[in-house]
């Protein structure tokens, strides 16, 4: 598949698991010597991942009148094949794929169905893929989606060593009702002994900083968690909902272990009091005692806690575990798609 053209297709303004997971995937391959893309479908702005996307010299095109102008590109660069990512980009995505005889394939992120107009969204995505390759993040939304669709892991890049991290516990995703900031705020309160931290932003924080006390700090947004690893020692996952959460992987590829609510594949992913805790969904009470145990432990305990956390990440959640999975169906997809056209020839020749 070697310069093969794929875009990876979303539409963004900031920075989220998705976001994540389609730069890792856009680099992973870039180096494998495809001419991978991100697209944006809409101009919101800067992107926050702006600078990040340079750095990484991942080329990036933002587009112009939503459905329309997709046709437009589609019909004029040609690429093998799109890949969407999210409901708004997979809706579309798909529609102008089949106007322009496009080979499209989608994954699926989400852990909750959503609200509303969001709900509706995220059913219609789901209806409308079938007869399309689809990729879900874990068991639980492949079952949500239904029908045939390929189950692979987010994934990450795995440092050779793990960090040793420092003593606060912290949050980081986007502050709103799915997520559980509120949950992460209780539990914050109730443990005034522990320094607690908040990464991220939302339509949540103005409430959440009223409710706090002096051992929680927000940062906001930062474009990157990379060199603030170091410095945490333990992630807490309060979310209601979640698929697999790519911050998740990324804490532990650092050496932070994970303390969270037993939602989505996270259960799959730490086995509880070996490479970190899971607790019943929903039960604070349980989570805040987790939290409060992995503070006792001392530095031997959670140097294995650590290690075994890193380990699992590398085996089974790493970039060369991964993407040649997601590769296996591009390369499916496209030869599909080109069986069709040589069909096509040989009547001609047989004409």
């Amino acid at each position: 598949m070697d310069r093969t053209n794929i875009w990876q297709l979303l539409d963004s303004s900031g920075i989220g698991g998705i976001e994540t997971h389609v730069t890792l995937l856009t680099q992973a391959l870039r180096s494998r010597g495809m001419n991978a893309e991100i697209v944006l479908l809409n101009n919101h702005g800067p992107h926050p991942l702006a600078a990040t996307w340079r750095q990484a010299g991942i080329p990036v095109r933002v587009l112009k009148d939503g459905i329309f102008g997709l046709q437009r590109c589609l019909n004029k660069e040609h690429p093998n094949l799109v890949h969407t990512h999210g409901y708004k980009a997979g809706i579309l995505g798909r529609l102008a794929g089949q106007v322009t005889t496009t080979p499209v394939v989608s994954t699926y992120h989400a852990g909750e169905p959503g609200a509303g107009r969001i709900r509706l969204y995220n059913k219609l995505d789901a209806e409308i893929s079938c007869g399309a390759p689809r990729i879900a993040v874990s068991e639980e939304i492949a079952a949500r989606i239904g029908g045939d669709v390929h189950v692979i892991p987010n994934f990450i890049s795995v440092p050779s060593m793990p960090f040793c991290g420092g003593d606060t516990v912290t949050f980081v995703g986007r502050l709103s009702h799915e997520k559980g900031p509120d949950r992460f705020v209780e539990i914050a309160n109730s443990l005034p002994e522990i320094s607690f931290e908040v990464f991220g932003d939302g339509p949540m924080r103005a409430e959440l900083e009223s409710q706090v006390t002096r051992n929680i700090r927000f940062h906001g947004n930062v474009p990157s968690m990379a060199h603030r690893w170091r410095n945490i020692g333990l992630l807490c996952i309060s979310s209601r909902h979640e698929g697999l959460p790519m911050v998740a992987l990324e804490a532990m590829a650092n050496g932070v272990p994970v303390a969270g609510f037993g939602v989505g594949a996270l259960p799959d992913v730490i086995e509880n009091l070996s490479e970190g805790y899971i607790v019943p969904p929903g039960d604070t009470a349980q989570l805040a005692s987790a939290i409060t145990t992995w503070s006792a432990t001392n530095l031997s305990e959670r140097a294995q806690m650590i290690f075994k956390a890193h380990r699992k990440i590398k085996s089974t959640y790493s970039t060369d575990v991964i993407v040649p999975r997601i590769i296996e169906v591009y390369s499916s997809l496209l030869q599909s798609a080109a069986a069709p056209s040589r069909i096509t020839s040989a009547k001609k020749v047989a004409a």
